[in-house]
């Protein structure tokens, strides 16, 4: 008699009280830090004083699974290294540029939008190439930062549950090369 393999459950999304950041990064601190159903996160308490830009405000994404996206993803980039082809480093991404990091997600999804493309699902390349085009005229680190953002938001699809690309943005492409920059 055999046994019927059980299928690998999909992924789930982290629960609202879970913590956002990995409990090594709060080790001997006074709290664990934000929690995933937060609408802010705050990294102030990790932070070097210096640091300016201490939150990722998801009030600024649209209500609902743009929101809901941008929370995973965030969750899936502080705890997990993005496996993009060619690229060296392969770590989580550290708390000082998450805010940046929004920002930059925010402009993605917006010119996305202003594409035709309304939710990542319906990204095709004609949407990327017409991105690009209107990146290139703010500059190669412009594109190199929100190209990025692309790939990472690819590499992270499995993990997330609402909305993800169906495509690998300029698969064998470094982003640099796409600014224009002789690599």
């Amino acid at each position: 008699m055999t046994l019927a393999r059980a299928a690998k459950p999909a992924y789930a999304p982290p629960a609202v009280d879970d913590y956002v950041l990995p409990g090594r990064l709060t080790l001997g601190k006074a709290h664990r830090g934000p929690r995933y159903g937060d609408d802010v996160w705050e990294f102030r308490f990790i932070l070097p004083r210096t640091c300016r830009a201490t939150r990722i405000d998801f009030t600024k994404f649209a209500e609902g699974v743009e929101r809901d996206t941008a929370k995973e993803y965030f969750y899936s980039r502080l705890r997990r290294p993005s496996a993009i082809p060619g690229q060296r480093n392969r770590r989580p991404m550290k708390a000082t540029s998450a805010s940046q990091h929004s920002s930059q997600l925010l402009r993605v999804l917006r010119d996305l939008r202003e594409a035709g493309a309304p939710r990542l699902r319906d990204v095709q390349q004609r949407h990327l190439d017409a991105v690009l085009i209107k990146w290139k005229a703010s500059g190669q680190h412009t594109v190199n930062s929100l190209v990025q953002i692309l790939k990472h938001l690819s590499a992270h699809g499995p993990f997330l549950t609402r909305d993800r690309l169906k495509l690998i943005p300029w698969p064998g492409r470094a982003a640099k090369s796409l600014s224009g920059v002789p690599c």
